[in-house]
């Protein structure tokens, strides 16, 4: 069978064409896949890193007698310091390396607003990220579902109680939602007020449909409890090793 000159260019041209159009395409993908394994192979080095390295670091710190730390609560930045009397580890952001939440006060110590410093790995350091305060409780409450801290507080002649979760990003210890309900005054009359905010900004007023949204939402699931442990010799080498 006889084909033409024509019909033979014509074939090769949508040949030339096809291939000149899935080629790029194919390329980029293979570039894509390539960068994504890239990417998750340095992320499972440096969690392999992490998790080698942090029961030595983590110990490090809680053999110190003071450990100083940046308070950013107020309007300046002062640097603080505290003795490490307990300690607990817990995954807070899931990644398979612990975090290490430091108290000032002893393990079964629940006083009123002690503060709770986080420290997490970072290319195979041991980093400060935050410090949050407990109002009451001498354990650590968590999150699973927001893989958040959580805390809670009252205000006093206005009958107000409010909730808080804490969460890590990129290494930092964020406010992640609050909520509170009380009295606006001290007045006997005074009406009932709700407020809700996302991130570390000041609470706003809003509805009570949008309040008990938010409630339900983020601080009605079950929460689970971690104790702290008293950072003695025993215990470090007991929970981090020798």
């Amino acid at each position: 069978m006889r084909i033409s000159m024509k019909k033979l260019l014509a074939a090769a041209m949508t040949a030339f064409m096809t291939v000149g159009y899935l080629c790029p395409v194919q390329g980029a993908a293979a570039d894509r896949a390539q960068s994504a394994g890239e990417g998750k192979l340095v992320q499972l080095s440096a969690a392999k890193k992490n998790k080698k390295k942090y029961k030595k670091a983590y110990k490090k710190i809680l053999e110190e007698t003071i450990l100083y730390y940046k308070d950013k609560t107020g309007i300046t930045v002062t640097t603080e310091s505290y003795t490490p009397r307990s300690f607990c580890l817990l995954d807070v952001d899931k990644n398979g390396v612990p975090e290490l939440i430091v108290k000032d006060v002893a393990a079964s110590d629940g006083m009123a607003y002690n503060n709770r410093h986080v420290y997490t790995m970072k290319k195979g350091k041991a980093v400060y990220c935050g410090t949050y305060f407990n109002r009451v409780g001498a354990d650590v409450e968590y999150s699973p579902k927001h893989k958040s801290f959580y805390m809670w507080w009252w205000t006093n002649f206005v009958g107000g109680v409010g909730g808080r979760l804490f969460r890590l990003k990129n290494g930092k210890l964020k406010v992640y939602q609050s909520v509170w309900e009380g009295a606006k005054s001290s007045s006997p009359n005074s009406k009932k007020v709700y407020k809700y905010i996302a991130g570390d900004k000041e609470m706003k007023e809003v509805s009570k449909k949008k309040y008990k949204t938010m409630v339900k939402r983020y601080f009605k699931e079950k929460r689970k409890s971690y104790s702290f442990t008293d950072n003695t010799e025993a215990n470090r080498i007991r929970l981090l090793g020798q």
